[in-house]
């Protein structure tokens, strides 16, 4: 399964948004990094199809044909939620990659009884 849609929130505002992965699997919200966007979560569409999860991602404000506003840790974590319940899915897992990372954390700070668990990968730190 994949699918892309756009996702309307408050302020009238849109979310582009994608799915992969098991439409009746674990939900699982993949915030991407940065300068990414959402077909970021393309790459995991496979493995998410083979371990029963259902991956959703969308793009941040700004982002591909999400409407611009300012964004914040806190408006995406909400934003998170509104396309969760837009999707049907009640509760969720959420995983974010380096400059998706804070998003991340942002969203279980946001409901912390819908999300059920957070994870992120941590900058990569190169030595000399």
């Amino acid at each position: 399964m994949t699918t892309n849609r756009l996702v309307h929130v408050p302020e009238g505002r849109v979310l582009d948004v994608w799915e992969g992965g098991r439409p009746d699997g674990v939900p699982i919200v993949f915030h991407h990094g940065t300068p990414s966007g959402r077909l970021q979560a393309v790459l995991g569409a496979k493995a998410a199809h083979r371990h029963g999860v259902r991956l959703v991602s969308f793009n941040r404000p700004g982002y591909g044909r999400s409407t611009d506003s300012p964004p914040s840790l806190a408006s995406v974590g909400l934003d998170t939620l509104h396309v969760m319940e837009a999707l049907g899915i009640t509760d969720f897992a959420v995983l974010g990659v380096p400059g998706g990372g804070p998003y991340a954390l942002a969203t279980g700070l946001a409901d912390p009884e819908r999300v059920r668990a957070v994870g992120v990968q941590p900058e990569l730190v190169r030595g000399d």
